[in-house]
């Protein structure tokens, strides 16, 4: 259990993702010899340690697992097959103080100090004003070079931020009216040492430096930059986009999604294309991590929870799988018994972040809920997705068939396994209500939990609490 104050002995550069060449990684000393004073001397230092962020990330406490199970599993579309599998908890709504799934809090914190590390540390790098590194055949000097790498760092430290919030947060289109509305999470803009007592800084404090630093961001990364597996220009404009729906800046969150999309780089799959799609990079993939064969979470990782020949832990609702017609697509991505196939490897599976079908669902509930977004719009944009999902043209007929309703049901159908369905109802003040005879016994008391109810949000770790004296959250054992 890694706690706040502890997070300054983590190593940085952790594990070097092969999108590097051999030549540009060849005299790089192992992570875990490098101590933190001589962590940071050169381009190729400043790298590793972005890899090392982006490790962390891949991990099953994180994206490589438990952040996306926690945002489906607590809804409606997928559940916990038993009894004492690793994901029953989240899906009974039970955890306590003592017993929450820690990770969620820490491992963010791993990340961020990993990176602000790097950024407290980028002025003592040598830069060899001589030297040029290719990647993809695309020639880079070092300090151009330099510039993706920190652009990448500000990326991360905000989505890492967007995280703890969505989870440990009253967001602010969620708002219950009370006090605990202002309670955010720890603001990391900095490398906390063993003498740091942090506390919790208020939501808007927080959005302040998501914003400022997706802002750092788009100034540093230069056009030409894609590397696979990192953000890029495009990464960040969806992160924003992201970030502006769930802030409430609807008319900006429509431009950067409509921007990505006319933008033409992110197409949608063919009808024919989508099953497929979800093995290895899927074109629709904005930002992902990836996982190789080498470096994957394993047997502990999102394929092998959802296998029917690993964990098994979780299958799709029969709520679920009744909201599909017979010439949708996504019907082939679950079997009649609930199997669930987004992550079609037992083992190997990249994550897929931020997807250019998420844009179009965005743009589709922004103009829903702003005036300055045309309806038309909306519903044209949303058709062009279910086009390509069901091959029939213009299925919402009418503007006023545009509701917040259809919105989550289609981003329910869209995006179910990738951790989004229990935060867009929260975030709309919906509550979450499951149906059907499949769910566990003795579920009773989760069968409708309001969206303002204290379980919505985790609270706050004991380790965390002990270690900081941090508020908790409200209703949890302090």
């Amino acid at each position: 259990m890694i706690r706040i104050k502890l997070l300054l002995t983590y190593i940085v550069g952790i594990v070097l993702f092969t999108s590097c060449s051999e030549e540009w990684m060849s005299d790089v000393l192992p992570s875990d010899k490098i101590e933190t004073s001589e962590a940071f001397k050169t381009v190729r230092d400043c790298r590793n340690s972005i890899n090392g962020a982006l490790s962390k990330m891949q991990d099953e406490e994180y994206y490589g697992a438990n952040y996306l199970t926690y945002g489906d599993v607590k809804a409606m579309d997928i559940r916990t097959v038993k009894a004492g599998k690793r994901t029953e908890s989240m899906y009974r709504y039970s955890e306590t103080t003592e017993s929450s799934t820690t990770s969620l809090w820490s491992h963010p914190y791993i990340v961020l100090n990993n990176v602000n590390m790097l950024i407290e540390n980028v002025n003592k790098i040598e830069i060899d004003d001589k030297a040029t590194i290719s990647n993809d055949n695309v020639k880079y000097s070092e300090e151009e070079y330099l510039k993706v790498i920190m652009a990448n760092a500000y990326a991360l430290r905000a989505l890492c931020h967007f995280d703890l919030l969505k989870i440990y947060s009253r967001i602010p289109t969620g708002q219950r009216g009370d006090a605990y509305d202002k309670l955010g999470v720890i603001l990391a803009d900095k490398v906390f040492d063993k003498k740091s007592n942090p506390k919790r800084s208020t939501v808007e404090e927080v959005y302040t430096l998501i914003y400022n630093d997706i802002a750092e961001a788009n100034k540093l990364m230069l056009a030409k930059a894609n590397f696979g597996g990192w953000f890029n220009a495009d990464g960040i404009k969806a992160l924003k986009a992201r970030v502006d729906l769930y802030k409430g800046n609807y008319k900006a969150a429509y431009d950067a999604a409509k921007e990505l999309i006319d933008g033409g780089n992110f197409p949608l799959n063919e009808k024919s294309d989508f099953i497929g799609s979800w093995k290895g990079v899927n074109q629709e993939d904005i930002f992902y991590i990836i996982n190789t064969t080498d470096d994957n979470p394993s047997r502990e990782g999102i394929g092998y929870l959802y296998h029917k020949d690993g964990y098994n832990a979780m299958y799709v609702t029969d709520e679920y799988r009744s909201l599909f017609e017979d010439n949708d697509i996504r019907k082939s991505l679950f079997t009649d018994g609930g199997v669930f196939k987004k992550y079609p490897d037992i083992l190997v599976n990249n994550i897929h972040v931020l997807r250019v079908a998420e844009m179009y669902l965005i743009a589709a509930e922004c103009a829903v809920h702003s005036a300055e977004v045309p309806v038309s719009d909306g519903r044209d944009i949303l058709n062009q997705l279910i086009e390509k999902r069901t091959g029939v043209a213009n299925k919402i007929a009418n503007d006023a068939d545009l509701t917040l309703d259809r919105v989550l049901l289609e981003r329910r159908k869209e995006l179910a396994g990738e951790g989004h369905t229990f935060f867009d109802f929260i975030r709309n003040k919906k509550d979450i209500v499951r149906t059907g005879d499949d769910h566990l016994a003795s579920v009773s008391q989760v069968m409708h939990v309001k969206w303002n109810d204290f379980r919505t949000i985790q609270p706050i770790p004991r380790a965390e609490l002990n270690a900081n004296k941090l508020e908790q959250n409200p209703e949890y054992a302090k």
